[in-house]
């Protein structure tokens, strides 16, 4: 069993519930991984998964989180323009801005966000705005009636 990575394997996430890891043919009861080599998605477990991206088993569990936080702030995201549909032309353009300032050569961390994009992104990365009583509507409505 090779201990290097595979070139091409992307780490897809963490599929909850068992499975056969198809490198090994081993039947997994509690969690498995995705990874997409060459475009088939395989399904290991993570001492197969770690060992196909050359990272520690430790950073496959980490790497499984920071994708499950990235939909669910994503998700969040959606939630937000669906409610104010004018909201994502505001972020839309930003993320052009940025991009064309960094094409230039400058960093662009000097780029003041603007109101709306700065709420929508505040909004989608505060937990507790999404509780059993979501305030996220309100920090949305109030920052847009500050400025």
């Amino acid at each position: 069993m090779t201990t290097q990575r595979i070139p091409g394997a992307r780490f897809l996430g963490r599929n909850p519930g068992g499975g056969i890891c198809t490198r090994r043919n081993r039947d997994l009861t509690t969690v498995t991984y995705l990874i997409d080599i060459d475009g088939a998605e395989v399904v290991m477990g993570k001492r197969c998964a770690s060992r196909t991206m050359g990272w520690a088993t430790t950073r496959v569990e980490m790497e499984a989180v920071s994708l499950l936080r990235v939909a669910e702030v994503g998700r969040r995201r959606e939630v937000v323009f669906a409610a104010y549909p004018h909201l994502r032309a505001v972020w839309d353009q930003f993320a052009i801005d940025v991009a064309e300032y960094r094409a230039a050569g400058f960093d662009p961390s000097y780029l003041a966000a603007p109101t709306g994009y700065a709420a929508v992104s505040t909004a989608s990365t505060t937990d507790w705005m999404w509780g059993d009583e979501p305030s996220w509507v309100e920090y949305i409505d109030s920052c847009l009636t500050t400025n």
